[in-house]
């Protein structure tokens, strides 16, 4: 991956920003300064305290039309939420730029806008009790936003795409440590959304479920599709689909061609309030409970799974289970 270096500081475009790390190399701490009297608040140089407010001026720095905010190698200390604008990119150096954030933040925080884009970044979070929500959280109304090639953990949750958010991708990223010891609380991934694509993510170490299609009041997990992850060592299910009775019912998911191995509870489980799910060609080994589960919640006679395909996966699907 291409770093920064003193002539991209010096030769600005007018949709790109860029931030500079309070512990980047000196040559490029002083080619930002020099490129900061040329381009004002196009370029920002943190200095290792709330480094968001950096970012968030990057951002308001560019044109209305959006664009894209780079950040140089380093770590950066995020007190606060970062905010990115509409059809705006947020773009590291890859595992060389670090954003670590503080107890209970949301260290990027999505809300309302379209087009956005998180790109080459490693985001660690302060521990279990860090991102009630997500690291990144997506919500609103948010529409067509992409996570791809990040390194997520440290945290409850690695993304969160909430209720009303839809036509999202989260692609190719590494997923680590999510959730408390316990493992009543840790979500690599936690969607309510529609229309959202999780395909080629690497799970290791998440304490409950690594991907959970999930509801609430305002919406639940619908026309998702999850494809081509590799998931190892949760504590609950490697993949959950799971809403109640009293929440919106989650309906045309697909979740094909994952591999799914040493967890300790299920590999997939088909749970509750769902209908018209495909789960084909998965691979499950050496899981605890069951491969595949498909269940109704006890005495909620209305409230079973229907139109459930299952076809084609190997490995532990002899624990198959339709309670």
């Amino acid at each position: 991956m291409k770093s920064i270096n003193a002539n991209d500081l010096l030769g600005l475009m007018p949709a790109t920003a860029y931030v500079v790390a309070s512990d980047a190399p000196l040559t490029i701490r002083e080619a930002a300064l020099e490129a900061k009297s040329h381009y004002g608040n196009l370029v920002q140089l943190c200095d290792g305290t709330a480094d968001q407010v950096e970012i968030n001026a990057a951002f308001a720095a560019l044109p209305a039309s959006g664009g894209t905010v780079v950040l140089s190698e380093g770590n950066y200390a995020i007190a606060a939420s970062i905010t990115p604008v509409a059809n705006g990119c947020l773009r590291g150096q890859g595992k060389a730029t670090k954003l670590v954030g503080a107890t209970g933040i949301d260290i990027i925080d999505i809300n309302n806008v379209n087009n956005v884009s998180v790109e080459d970044l490693w985001i660690y979070g302060f521990g279990a009790t860090n991102a009630v929500n997500g690291l990144i959280r997506v919500r609103g109304t948010s529409a067509e936003i992409l996570v791809e090639n990040c390194k997520i953990g440290n945290a409850t949750c690695g993304i969160l795409f909430d209720s009303g958010t839809t036509k999202c991708c989260a692609l190719h990223n590494n997923f680590h440590d999510c959730g408390a010891a316990d493992g009543n609380t840790g979500y690599g991934i936690l969607t309510l959304g529609s229309e959202i694509l999780i395909e080629g993510n690497l799970f290791s170490a998440v304490k409950r479920h690594a991907i959970y299609l999930s509801g609430a009041a305002g919406g639940s997990a619908s026309y998702t599709q999850v494809r081509g992850n590799i998931i190892s060592g949760t504590q609950l299910c490697g993949i959950e689909c799971y809403t109640t009775i009293a929440q919106p019912i989650s309906t045309g998911n697909v979740i094909e061609e994952n591999i799914i191995h040493d967890c300790v509870g299920i590999g997939i489980d088909i749970n509750s309030n769902v209908i018209d799910v495909t789960v084909v060609g998965n691979i499950i080994r050496t899981v605890s409970t069951s491969g595949i589960y498909v269940e109704g919640l006890q005495n909620e006679t209305t409230c079973r799974p229907d139109g459930v395909l299952i076809a084609n996966n190997v490995g532990n699907v002899a624990e198959y289970c339709i309670r």
